[in-house]
Order: C-alpha cells, then sequence, then structure tokens
C-alpha cells in the first residue's frame, strides 16, 4: 500500500497501530477502503468499551495479504466481536480488487501468484494474465 495511504490509517486510528507493528501495510491500494471501514468499527466498538475495567486496546502485529486474502494478527484486545469483524474482513477481502477495490467481476490466480483481482485490472496485469483466473462465488 502506498505510503500516503498507511499514513492516513495511522493517524485516524493510532490506538491500533501502536507497539509491534513495524512491518507497515502488506498489501495493495485496491483493500484501502475495506481497511478503513474495519478499522472504523473496531475504533467505535474499543472507544465505547474503553469504560470497562481491564479494557486494553487491541494493537495490530501485522496486516498483510496472504493466499489472496486478508491477514490481521493482534495483540491485546482478545474480543470475539473484533475477532469477528476482522474474520468479516477477511472474507470481504476475497471478493474485492486488491489492486483498484472493485467487488464485481472479480476472481482469484491461482499458480506461482495467488492475486484477488477484477478482469479489468486482470487485463492490465502481464504477470496475472499468465496465471489461472477463477471468479469468485457470489
Amino acid at each position: 500500500m502506498k505510503k500516503e495511504k498507511q499514513k492516513e490509517l495511522t493517524d485516524k486510528y493510532p490506538e491500533l497501530f501502536t507497539g509491534k507493528f513495524t512491518t507497515g501495510f502488506q498489501c495493495r491500494d485496491g483493500w484501502f477502503e475495506l481497511l478503513d471501514n474495519l478499522c472504523g468499527c473496531i475504533y467505535n466498538y474499543c472507544d465505547y468499551k474503553k469504560l470497562d475495567e481491564g479494557f486494553r486496546w487491541p494493537r495490530v502485529v501485522y496486516l498483510k495479504e496472504k493466499f489472496g486474502s486478508l491477514s490481521i494478527l493482534t495483540e491485546d484486545g482478545d474480543d470475539e466481536k473484533i475477532w469477528g469483524m476482522i474474520c468479516l474482513a477477511s472474507y470481504m477481502s476475497r471478493r474485492t480488487c486488491e489492486f483498484c477495490g472493485r467487488t464485481v467481476n472479480v476472481g482469484r490466480t491461482y499458480g506461482q501468484w495467488i492475486y484477488t483481482i477484477c478482469e479489468v485490472c486482470r487485463e492490465k496485469n502481464p504477470r496475472a494474465l499468465e496465471l489461472e483466473w477463477e471468479p469468485s462465488e457470489d
């Protein structure tokens, strides 16, 4: 992800990106809106929960694309609702083009590289064109 977009998220949600988060966002710009929505949901939930005794903000340890889907590891903030939000975002990432953010005509490539990519971006990406492509299930 471009540095400007990374900075936008870390500035907007500083409580989530402190501590061991040193690797940056290891994914493409197409998932920016998905990540902004996820962080916003977690932030709003935690802003409410911080009134509870013993509350600790979850902290992102890493955030990356792994096998064509979003993978996020957090520490602290062990909460089933937060885990559910992360799982939903990971599921949605498999239906969102990691290059442009489109959610229609999206599929995954298979082979040496796994991309979650729409047909439009696939046509522009020579490496993706060489790989087998299968549309995502609706």
